[in-house]
């Protein structure tokens, strides 16, 4: 049971005498406390309202009985702060202090305290029975529960985008997406759907100077390892959508691995998967590393460890480079960032070199929307994005793939750049081939396209950074938390388990598994 011995209740206040505002009072918070007490004696209660609508009266409350109380004289919208010092018996007690006016009362986050000595034989049944929250152990560390963390990460990730995104990435696994056969009656949805698009015959006749690294089989697999892609659409023409979806994975893949033969008796439009590595790069040969960032001192080298001479050269339909696009890849397909790292070779083989095309076409890159989104109406430009250039329809598309070398780079805003030229006319060919509607408001190109922002209508936040925010009512003031960025760090919003990784880093937190 709580003893009430003593209390000395003192009012700090600003002097500036002013009427107070007709509104409820703004929340206080609780200065930090140690999380348990080995003595119930003298334990001293303050709070603070640092700026807003000011109260008359405040009440501290422990386990929802008032422990002690005090009058204010309202001060406009200064600051208002109490005290006071209260003697309890054993047991776990939540804290909170109400700040109260003629219009209403505000309250204060819990504080959840421990004192040591005979506990209370009926504690409050609305508190858990465990030490959640932020609390410290008999070493010093704090503390936080696993579930705590979790319900942050959701709660931070809610928006209707966030769903859409987690749910377009999501992959099928490794032994179903093996098992995926042509003309396999049990295949998923979305690889029938492409199936009746592109028939073998289609394939042959679109990809007749490809790789043999590039099959029908492993373009059906690729496309079964994401679900969301070529998927089902409510009240939408699916089919229609992923006809252009594959136009424009031909068109971009075709700029990255095509024979680009003008002489040929073949369009360069069909020259597309004649290239499976990057021209000119070999495991034994100098040159071609892409290793700047394999750095064991910087965050990027830490997060996506780089093989002892191992060479992360473009490889597959996307042309793959560098480790941070290796890793990430290699998480999505089986939750290891390690194995295309260690063995970079292996996106070369298998499905893997038409899965990185569709893995980059249903990931968005902050502050860039997926290529998906483009296709498929997601992404809508706002005023932002239209007063940077950038218009639905293809050039988006490029924007995305290459934009800071291929985009807004022309000196007229009308001239392409070469590259941007070609998976024009790629696009094009494919799009008239598979009876793809292209509108005459759709923007092909991107010479008129800056950049994409933060405040773009894709401008999706992806990154876990720390969150710098002042707390008054936890430990040295700091939030414990983490917060969404537009920038990369070593932590992403889609990697499950990279908020959790980032509270330990930034905060030296132990996570209670509970």
């Amino acid at each position: 049971m709580l003893k009430l011995h003593t209390y000395l209740a003192t009012v700090v206040a600003i002097t500036l005498l002013q009427v107070a505002s007709a509104s409820v009072p703004a929340k206080p918070s609780i200065s930090w406390m140690p999380s348990s007490y080995s003595s119930g004696s003298n334990i001293t209660i303050t709070w603070n309202m640092w700026w807003g609508n000011n109260g008359t009266q405040w009440d501290a409350i422990a386990n929802d009985v008032v422990i002690c109380s005090g009058a204010l004289t309202p001060n406009g919208s200064n600051a208002q702060s109490g005290q006071c010092t209260v003697d309890f018996s054993g047991g776990d007690y939540a804290l909170v202090v109400q700040l109260c006016s003629a219009e209403g009362c505000s309250e204060s986050s819990a504080v959840n305290i421990s004192v040591a000595g005979t506990t209370d034989p009926d504690p409050d049944p609305d508190q858990p029975d465990n030490a959640c929250g932020i609390q410290t152990d008999a070493n010093g560390q704090y503390t936080m529960c696993r579930s705590d963390i979790t319900k942050a990460e959701s709660d931070k990730t809610a928006s209707d985008l966030f769903v859409r995104v987690k749910k377009d990435i999501q992959v099928l696994s490794e032994a179903d997406t093996q098992a995926i056969a042509p003309g396999r009656a049990a295949n998923p949805d979305n690889v029938q759907r492409v199936e009746r698009i592109i028939t073998p015959a289609v394939f042959e006749y679109l990809f007749p100077l490809r790789h043999p690294a590039y099959t029908y089989e492993g373009f059906l697999q690729a496309i079964g390892k994401f679900p969301g892609y070529c998927a089902t659409y409510s009240g939408e023409d699916s089919d229609a959508i992923c006809r252009k979806l594959i136009a424009t994975l031909i068109a971009h893949g075709g700029q990255e691995t095509g024979a680009h033969d003008p002489n040929s008796s073949i369009e360069q439009w069909r020259q597309s998967m004649y290239y499976l590595r990057e021209a000119g790069c070999t495991e034994g040969a100098p040159g071609c590393g892409y290793d700047v960032t394999c750095d064991p001192n910087s965050w990027q080298g830490q997060k996506w460890v780089c093989g002892e001479g191992k060479k992360y050269y473009g490889r597959g339909y996307k042309q793959l480079s560098y480790n941070f696009n290796y890793g990430p890849f290699s998480t999505a397909l089986f939750g290891d960032s390690s194995v295309f790292l260690q063995d970079p070779d292996k996106v070369a083989t298998s499905y893997y070199p038409l899965a990185s095309a569709i893995w980059f076409s249903v990931t968005p890159q902050s502050p860039k929307p997926s290529i998906l989104h483009v296709v498929d109406g997601t992404w809508q430009p706002n005023a932002v994005d239209l007063s940077r250039g950038i218009k639905k329809g293809f050039g988006a598309t490029t924007n995305i793939v290459n934009g800071g070398i291929e985009c807004g780079q022309s000196t007229d805003g009308v001239n392409e750049k070469p590259q941007s030229a070609n998976r024009i006319q790629y696009y094009q060919g494919v799009a008239a081939y598979l009876g793809v509607e292209i509108g005459a408001d759709e923007e092909l190109g991107c010479a008129g396209q800056d950049a994409f922002v933060v405040d773009g209508a894709g401008g999706l936040l992806l990154n876990w950074d720390q969150d710098w925010s002042y707390v008054a009512e936890n430990p040295e003031g700091k939030s414990f938390e983490c917060k969404l960025v537009g920038y990369q760090t070593a932590y992403s919003a889609l990697e499950a388990g990279d908020y959790e990784k980032c509270m330990v880093n930034y905060f030296d937190v132990t996570v209670l598994d509970q």
